[in-house]
This record gives C-alpha cells, sequence and structure tokens, in this order.
C-alpha cells in the first residue's frame, strides 16, 4: 500500500510539473507562431488555415435548408489562449517522425508525463531541431521509453544516417551496406555472354555453369550476377559445387545479402540452404552493433540511393525555366551502348519478388534460433516492435517491415498476454 500510494503521489507531482511546462511554453510566443502557422498543425488542432496575421477555420451552417460554409476569424491571442498544448506537443512530436499529426495517438497513450518533461526540456535545448531531438532521445535511456528511443533511431537510420554517424553510430558502417557490388562489378556484368545468361534465367543450371566455364571471366563474376539477378538455382547449385574462395564471397557476405534483398519463398529457400552447408550460421550472426539477422529483414537497411551532392532536382528544373531551355538532355545523351544480355534480361524480371512479404524468412529464422528478444548494443530488441502500440507501427518507410513480424513466435507471459 505504502509503495503504491508513494507511486500515485510521484506520478502526481511529475503531472503539476508537466502542466507547469506546458503554461510555460505557451507564454512563449516564437514557439507558438513557429508551429501554429503550419497548416498542417493548425488544420489538425481545428483552427484551419493561417494567412500570416489571422487564423481562419470554416463551420457548416444550414441557410434556408441548404448547408454552407461560414468563414470564422481568430486573432493570434485567441488561438494561443484557446489552444490545447497538450495537442500542440504531441503534433510536434509527429512531425518530428515525418508523420502527419490528425488522428494520432494522445499524450497519455505515447508516455507517461515523466517523459514529456524530459521531451520538453531536451527540444528547448535543441531549438526544436527534429534530428538534434532524435539524437538526444536516443542517447538518454533513464526516462525515455524503450519504444520511442526505437522510433527515433529508425527514423535516423532512414532520414539522417550522417547525423548518426557524428554521434558515434556509423550507419554506413553496417554490413548490409558493406555487402554491395561496385561499378567495377557491373562493368565485367557487361561482358557476360547471351547463351549463359540465358541459361540463368531459364533455370538451366547445368548449361550455366558449362557457359561460365568457356567464358574469360572468373566464376565470382557469373555467381555475384546470379546473386543479383535472384537466379535461385544457379546460385543454389554453386553453393554447394564450389568453394568460397571459387565464388569470390563467404556465406555470411553471401547471407546478408539474401536477408537485406531477397523477399518471399525465395528468402527462405537460399538462407535455408546456407545453413545447411553451415550449421549455425543465421543463429551466430551478429555485427559489430549487436543486430541478429531479423534486423536485416527492415526496410531501413536497404541500400539507400546515393545522395546527389550536387543541384537537387528543384533546382535544377528552376534553373533551366529561367534560361528558357528543356531540362531534358538531347536523345543522343541518353542512347547508351547495351550489354548484349540486356535484351534477353528484359523478358525476365525479379521486380514481382521484391514485393512479397518477408514473413517466410521470418518464421525461418527464428526456427533456426535467432532470438527476437536479443537487445542489440543500443538495448533494443526486435521483439519490441511487437509490444510497442500502432501509433508508430506503419511510420513510413523506416518500420514497413512491422508488418511482417505478426508471423513471430509469441512468448506467453504470467499475465497471459504476448510480448
Amino acid at each position: 500500500m505504502t509503495s503504491t500510494s508513494e507511486q500515485q503521489e510521484q506520478e502526481l507531482q511529475q503531472e503539476q510539473e508537466l502542466q507547469q511546462e506546458l503554461e510555460e511554453l505557451r507564454r512563449d510566443e516564437e514557439f507558438m507562431l513557429a508551429h501554429l502557422k503550419k497548416g498542417t498543425i493548425s488544420r489538425a488542432l481545428g483552427f484551419g488555415s493561417n494567412n500570416g496575421a489571422i487564423w481562419i477555420r470554416s463551420t457548416k451552417i444550414m441557410v434556408d435548408g441548404k448547408s454552407r460554409w461560414q468563414p470564422e476569424y481568430l486573432s493570434r491571442e485567441e488561438v494561443f489562449r484557446s489552444v490545447d498544448m497538450r495537442k500542440l506537443v504531441v503534433a510536434v512530436y509527429w512531425l518530428m517522425l515525418g508523420r502527419g499529426p490528425l488522428k494520432k495517438a494522445a499524450m497519455a497513450e505515447i508516455a507517461p508525463s515523466s517523459f514529456w518533461v524530459e521531451f520538453l526540456r531536451v527540444a528547448r535545448e535543441a531549438k526544436w531541431q527534429g534530428q538534434k531531438v532524435h539524437l538526444a532521445l536516443v542517447s538518454t535511456a533513464a526516462v525515455v521509453p524503450t519504444r520511442i528511443r526505437l522510433a527515433s533511431w529508425l527514423y535516423l537510420l532512414d532520414r539522417s544516417p550522417r547525423a548518426l554517424s557524428r554521434a558515434g553510430l556509423d550507419a554506413e558502417g553496417f554490413e548490409l551496406e558493406q555487402v554491395d557490388f561496385s561499378a567495377r562489378h557491373e562493368k565485367r556484368w557487361r561482358e557476360l555472354t547471351v547463351m549463359g545468361v540465358e541459361a540463368m534465367f531459364e533455370k538451366r543450371c547445368y548449361q550455366a555453369s558449362f557457359a561460365a566455364d568457356l567464358s574469360p571471366l572468373k566464376k565470382a563474376d557469373w555467381f555475384s550476377f546470379a546473386l543479383v539477378k535472384h537466379c535461385l538455382e544457379v546460385v543454389c547449385m554453386w553453393l554447394e559445387t564450389f568453394s568460397e574462395a571459387e565464388l569470390g564471397m563467404t556465406y555470411r557476405e553471401v547471407l546478408i545479402y539474401a536477408v537485406g534483398h531477397y523477399r518471399g519463398v525465395d528468402a527462405a529457400i537460399l538462407v535455408n540452404k546456407l545453413e545447411e552447408l553451415r550449421p549455425g550460421l543465421c543463429a551466430g550472426f551478429c555485427d559489430r552493433h549487436g543486430n541478429n539477422l531479423l534486423w536485416y529483414t527492415a526496410t531501413c537497411w536497404q541500400p539507400r540511393q546515393k545522395r546527389s551532392k550536387g543541384l537537387t532536382t528543384a533546382q535544377v528544373q528552376q534553373l533551366y525555366q529561367q534560361s528558357g531551355k528543356s531540362p531534358l538532355p538531347p536523345a543522343k545523351w541518353v542512347v547508351s551502348r547495351q550489354a548484349p544480355w540486356e535484351e534477353v534480361a528484359q523478358n525476365y524480371t525479379h521486380l514481382a519478388k521484391e514485393r512479397e512479404g518477408n514473413r517466410n524468412l521470418l518464421k525461418l529464422l527464428c526456427a533456426l534460433g535467432v532470438s527476437p528478444q536479443k537487445p542489440n548494443a543500443l538495448g533494443f530488441s526486435f521483439r519490441i516492435s511487437m509490444t510497442t502500440p500502432a501509433w508508430w507501427g506503419s511510420a513510413g518507410r523506416s518500420c514497413a517491415f512491422i508488418r511482417g513480424c505478426r508471423t513471430l513466435p509469441t512468448v506467453r507471459r504470467g499475465n497471459g498476454r504476448g510480448v
């Protein structure tokens, strides 16, 4: 009884402290004006749009039996005085996660009052800059709930990998980013023979092996091409036939590429083949940040397109509009010499398989001993994606993989609920 009463008293004290912080924030005109002028927040809070001086919201009225929209004008003082500060702070938090604030969870459903007090302190120190706020939330483990730290971590992985690098978490150093094929590989792929490539796509493994033996290229060039183009039958056969040195890749590198790039049944078949060749390979995998293979199924780990260091597309369009020229290059610039096999490869595509889910792969990895409860170096376990509520479960590309996690084995606790 004593501990319960003390806990209730502590929660009441935290609630009062949060209310004082919110009222102090209300008196910050710079913050209020900067965020309430944003159309997304203003409409979500029911104030309509802002034209720079006043807010205009429309209400539906009945005139002569017909419905009409009547504008209502609100001054700055009226908006600042009537706004629900809890909803405003939550709306700002949603925008920091790259999501719209409309119809999202309330403040109490996301985290207790102690977190929001810490969030306001961190946000003030970071001057309400989203990237700095997320970095602070990831590194603060005392008050911040794990699911919120995980949401910030996934957001930074997808939107600001360089910020993680500066914080000591090198996003470009993860092993999925390292197992990639450079332009040098692609240059050698252009020398592959049509006969061998066609045999790969048509699943004629022995003819593909015969073409590779006749080719002056190394077996590693043919194997890397088959792996990238999802020629699963050829990949599995050559894994059984040739050594790692001949293929130019270790089983661990092939495993990382398969988990990160393959989808559906193909991913499960290739991973199962690697496990047969080297038992315990999946369960024993752990990268430099303590992540197991389950994390590598997430879309946030997929290789991102290299961001251009030059002008953005909008800036290029603007420059061409000012000069009166077309942004499209001449036709002679677009024409490039195709490799002999590229015309053949157009009839065989693996793009449809890339849209398949990861449920089969997740089931297999758990059956092979990869634990969803094992935490990484930051203290996040893959199981946390199952225990977090739906308020961030579909948050953009970073968390799209969670839809496939529903098939993970469920551990029963004393309360009868799955963890």
